[in-house]
């Protein structure tokens, strides 16, 4: 657990001390469990919505299977739905301070930045890294660390900021040297707060050994007596960056898998109404829940699926799994949370013996995602309703028969919240109008964005420049799904929520509960509904031949 307290102590340097926090007097409390789930286009029961594993946008968080540029332009989704890509102008970034910067009316041929109505459209790497100071806004330095491991790896770009900054004393003379040595106090200045700038809205970036020996060179630097003004601050930095990662440490170690279980016997007693909690209350617990895993989601991460990490035989197809260690962790996890909740759902239903106590149940998940959406919880919306609509419950006509008409109504009002037709317009709409401190966006939406953005146009133009265009695209989309971090406002960073199993009961709830396998669902549902027609008879033969 102390791993990363290690390598930041080796970091410190005489009088950049870090306070190593005590270590924790009881263990880590029991994680939210999760696991593979195997899916079948049976799942969905033509309502045209989306469920995570049979998306092909979806597919790139889970399934490795990515569509050529061509593909993009025009595919079929959902049951029949077209979506054609409409050309997306891009959010355009404030000016970005910087001495060298020219007006698209000054700009020619040789200049390193091009700009376009005050915004940055292309630009060489170099002028990019000198415009990487502590001057630059937050947007431009987000958007330029995130996006520029799509063609340099991070320790290679701090190792290019180390060089633009570190002066050689060999050959300067003793009366130059105090004027030297005053002005490379100014510049460790600005790079140490360019890195804390890094640390902060990427620290899973200093998990890479490479990237944590130039800090300690940079460490070891200050430790000179003529530097002495920064060393506070490089204290200050590393403990921020100590705590951060010791945090994504203990998270890290509570995933782990939850076994399915295939007969209803198997699980445990008591379900969503025995809780005694009202919709509102479930949704609001759900949504700390969304938050607090979400929080431990590096912006990274979206980016690091598309990163080059090793040769590839194909450029319509790319790995999940980047050749650097832990590089998407905890975005699976949080993909693998919507499927295990989904499951949860459809559990939770089916393991009623009496028709009418499923009504309610069904009754009490449909006002939850009521809920949900109006705290602006989409994940957790989308969750239930693709359990609501997976064919195993759909199936049950006579359970519900029981449910009241408004249940039905607001389902099919929910429904059509999120479904895909218009390139998403109803949910991006309710996006738009939801509460920021608890707004969690749909990640299938978010994935399919990102795909579209890094197919639709080339990383580096013609001469090697940088595309700032796609970088600035890709970017608004990661912080529209992060958005409850405020990542590309000024200001104060965001605190994580804290941890929910300490206090929330529908957190203890779902986070250690098995749920049934695919193939335990549909028998399940059998056993609850005998079949009524002959297609449904042919299915349980073949569900029971399989087991």
């Amino acid at each position: 657990m102390y791993y990363y307290a290690s390598k930041l102590n080796e970091a410190s340097c005489s009088g950049c001390n870090v306070k190593l926090p005590p270590p924790p007097a009881e263990p880590a409390p029991p994680p939210p469990e999760h696991s593979s789930l195997p899916t079948e286009s049976s799942l969905l029961h033509g309502t045209g919505l989306s469920y995570y594993d049979n998306d092909d946008y979806y597919s790139m968080v889970r399934g490795n299977k990515f569509m050529s540029e061509n593909s993009c332009k025009q595919m079929v989704m959902n049951g029949g739905i077209s979506f054609t890509a409409a050309a997306v102008e891009p959010n355009q970034l404030s000016t970005v301070l910087s001495p060298t910067a020219k007006s698209s009316s000054q700009y020619t041929e040789k200049s390193d930045v091009e700009y376009k109505d005050g915004n940055i459209v292309s630009s060489t790497f170099d002028g990019l890294v000198d415009m990487l100071r502590p001057g630059a806004t937050k947007s431009f330095t987000f958007t330029f660390i995130l996006c520029s491991r799509l063609f340099v790896k991070p320790h290679e770009l701090l190792a290019k900021l180390c060089k633009r900054y570190f002066t050689n004393y060999d050959k300067v003379g003793k009366n130059e040297m105090k004027e030297l040595m005053d002005r490379e106090v100014t510049e460790m200045t600005s790079l140490v707060r360019v890195l804390s700038q890094w640390t902060a809205m990427f620290p899973y970036d200093f998990r890479d050994d490479r990237v944590m020996a130039l800090v300690r060179s940079i460490t070891q630097r200050c430790a000179a007596e003529h530097m002495s003004s920064i060393r506070s601050e490089v204290s200050s930095m590393l403990e921020r960056l100590l705590d951060k990662l010791t945090a994504l440490e203990q998270y890290e170690e509570t995933l782990v898998d939850v076994p399915q279980v295939s007969n209803c016997d198997q699980l445990p007693a008591g379900d969503i109404l025995t809780l005694g909690l009202s919709p509102v209350e479930l949704a609001n617990q759900l949504t700390i829940v969304e938050l607090h895993r979400l929080s431990f989601v590096g912006p990274e991460e979206f980016v690091q699926t598309f990163a080059p990490s090793q040769p590839q035989t194909s450029t319509s197809s790319i790995s999940l799994h980047h050749a650097e260690t832990k590089s998407t962790k905890n975005l699976e996890a949080y993909a693998d949370w919507f499927n295990r909740l989904s499951y949860l759902v459809a559990t939770d239903i089916l393991k009623a013996v009496k028709s009418k106590y499923r009504a309610r149940v069904m009754e009490q998940w449909v006002m939850t995602a009521r809920e949900c959406f109006n705290l602006g919880n989409f994940n957790s919306l989308m969750a239930i309703i693709s359990a609501l609509n997976m064919a195993p419950i759909t199936r049950l006509k006579k359970t519900w028969s029981r449910t009241s008409a408004v249940c039905g109504q607001q389902l099919r009002q929910l429904e059509l919240c999120v479904e895909p037709s218009g390139n998403h317009a109803r949910y991006r709409a309710a996006l738009a109008a939801a509460p920021t401190e608890t707004a969690v966006p749909l990640l299938s939406v978010t994935c399919r964005d990102l795909h579209f953005a890094n197919q639709g146009s080339p990383t580096k133009l013609s001469g090697n420049r940088v595309n700032f265009n796609k970088c600035t695209l890709v970017a608004r989309h990661v912080s529209s799904q992060l958005a409850s971090r405020r990542l590309l406002v000024d200001g104060p960073p965001v605190t994580a929520p804290p941890p929910p199993h300490l206090h929330l009961p529908a957190w203890r709830f779902l986070s250690n509960r098995p749920s049934l396998t695919e193939l335990a669902l549909e028998l399940t549902s059998f056993e609850r509904e005998p079949p009524v027609d002959h297609l449904e008879k042919e299915r349980l033969k073949r569900l029971r031949g399989a087991t």
